[in-house]
């Protein structure tokens, strides 16, 4: 696994393999973890929606020579961040870009809040929301009472790991909801790159 310590306000961080004894290679934003292979982070996606209902969609572009062992860095709800490996049915879904999305809800239907993030697997000719599949850790709380209904600008990709959004059902994406597992704070790509 990779690894590191999340700063608020880093915008680039250095993270290499457990015990591989790599290192920084001296650009601040790669690490190599075995020759031949490197680590590059990128914190800014290509494109991001925040879509009227649960979903907050995040689209890459994939870098040349990038391998399907690269690692989605999220942090969700009550969890600490931590990377994500890729369903090669979500990777190989096009084969310049890799659509993903972080899925937040206040009330799941069952009484519960939670959040997770998803990846587009390639069902249909374009991703529709329902055709994600749910990847990575399911954070969720039971319901118990209301939330604040603050309005808010976008903070979850906004490089600021401690800003968060959460969906709250029915009115949208606000911030400082009570239902801190609904909470989306921030992602990144950590892309493994080959030759």
């Amino acid at each position: 696994n990779l690894n590191s310590e999340v700063v608020e306000g880093v915008q680039e961080e250095i993270f290499v393999e457990e015990g591989s004894g790599g290192g920084d290679s001296g650009e601040g934003e790669e690490g190599s973890s075995e020759p031949g292979k490197k680590w590059v982070y990128q914190e800014d996606a290509d494109e991001e929606i925040a879509y009227d209902a649960f979903y907050y969609l995040i689209n890459y572009t994939k870098p040349d020579k990038a391998s399907n062992e690269s690692l989605w860095l999220v942090k969700h709800g009550r969890l600490d961040p931590y990377n994500v490996t890729i369903p090669s049915s979500c990777w190989d879904a096009y084969p310049d870009k890799l659509v993903l999305a972080l899925y937040s809800n206040s009330n799941d239907g069952t009484g519960g809040a939670l959040s997770r993030p998803a990846c587009y697997n390639g069902i249909n000719t374009a991703p529709n929301l329902p055709d994600f599949l749910l990847i990575g850790k399911e954070d969720k709380e039971s319901w118990g009472g209301s939330g604040t209904t603050d309005s808010s600008p976008t903070y979850i990709t906004d490089g600021n790991w401690s800003t968060h959004n959460s969906w709250q059902q029915p009115l949208g994406w606000k911030k400082d909801f009570n239902k801190h597992s609904t909470r989306l704070y921030e992602e990144a790509m950590w892309w493994e790159i080959i030759g």
